[in-house]
């Protein structure tokens, strides 16, 4: 997002002062600058991204950091990766993922997130040089409104998330916004000011990244090797699908208006509000299945009632229990 908002404030200024010199373009002198630019970024990379808590390579964390990271980890109950992973390709790992939920229900869901983002066809950009009321530069200067406000967006998305401890819950209430942008830009005929609206607020279908791979990683956190196949398999997925139909929707003839690809992402938005929470249905299923395994026990925490199957539980556990006393004695534990 933040290169997003510094592109097109570099192009304005870029075109605007290097346009012409040397016998090249504005447009020339800016791949000029992106390479050096990216260049320089990769280098940094190999020394600054630390790696993961278990192969780490850091200049800047301690041992100590390092350890508790680990420690979260372990709280969390994340399996570190062994030493001696199996096979990719084992017979019984692809059997356990093809058989699971997770592929086909995560699968979806990635899906309609690549999908709903309709920001990645210049068309804030072709649409403000239709207006034809803004030079070159100010025009540039003009299309890092939107990234520049996607940060902000971030950060409301990923901090409600936070606290209101709810993945879910964030993911819908963003994508409310973009599905409210996308029916405007269907329209068009509206006010200008509810197009600037509409295009000032798609960047919150990408602000919902984080949320959404976050909890992909939380929901497959007990099987590092699911988690790997899985992840690729949906990347995969919903990457190759954006490679294909958007642009049969999205066509250059039909800018600015766009108006088959803007029913495109807005059947996708409509989609993806219906699809979190039937992702969280099979999440706060499969928690429960986890819970029950390891000897946990949910209860309403507001009316402290226990269940039936967790009172039956406890009463199993409780009768095959019992306390020795001094005189060697065995009393039965009380059922609840």
């Amino acid at each position: 997002m933040l290169g997003s908002l510094t592109a097109g404030l570099m192009q304005a200024s870029i075109h605007q002062s290097l346009d012409g010199k040397g016998g090249r373009a504005g447009w020339r002198w800016m791949f000029i600058i992106d390479g050096c630019a990216t260049a320089s970024i990769a280098f940094f990379a190999l020394y600054m991204v630390p790696g993961t808590p278990y192969k780490c390579c850091s200049l800047f964390l301690t041992d100590d950091e390092i350890r508790l990271a680990r420690l979260r980890l372990k709280k969390a109950n994340i399996k570190p990766p062994t030493k001696e992973p199996p096979p990719f390709f084992e017979k019984k790992i692809w059997l356990n993922v093809l058989k699971s939920w997770r592929i086909y229900v995560l699968g979806i869901l990635d899906y309609l997130f690549w999908n709903t983002n309709n920001h990645g066809f210049s068309n804030f950009a072709l649409w403000l040089k239709s207006l034809n009321r803004f030079d070159t530069p100010k025009l540039n200067r003009l299309t890092s409104i939107p990234p520049a406000l996607g940060i902000i967006w971030i950060l409301s998305v990923c901090g409600s998330a936070d606290i209101l401890k709810s993945r879910s819950f964030a993911i819908f209430w963003a994508e409310i916004f973009v599905f409210l942008g996308c029916i405007i830009l269907v329209v068009w005929d509206v006010p200008e000011t509810a197009l600037w609206y509409a295009f000032y607020t798609n960047f919150f279908g990408i602000s919902i990244s984080s949320v959404v791979y976050g909890w992909l990683n939380d929901i497959m956190r007990y099987d590092p090797q699911e988690r790997s196949i899985v992840l690729c398999a949906v990347n995969i997925f919903a990457n190759q699908s954006t490679t294909w139909a958007p642009p049969l929707v999205y066509q250059t003839v039909d800018a600015p208006k766009y108006h088959k690809g803007y029913i495109y992402s807005s059947v996708h938005s409509a989609s993806l509000l219906v699809w979190t929470w039937v992702t969280l249905f099979f999440y706060k299923r499969q928690e429960k299945k986890d819970a029950k395994t390891n000897g946990i026990i949910l209860y309403n925490s507001k009316t402290g009632e226990i269940s039936i199957e967790a009172r039956e539980y406890l009463n199993k556990k409780a009768e095959n229990e019992v306390e020795t006393v001094k005189d060697g004695t065995k009393i039965e534990i009380e059922s609840l």
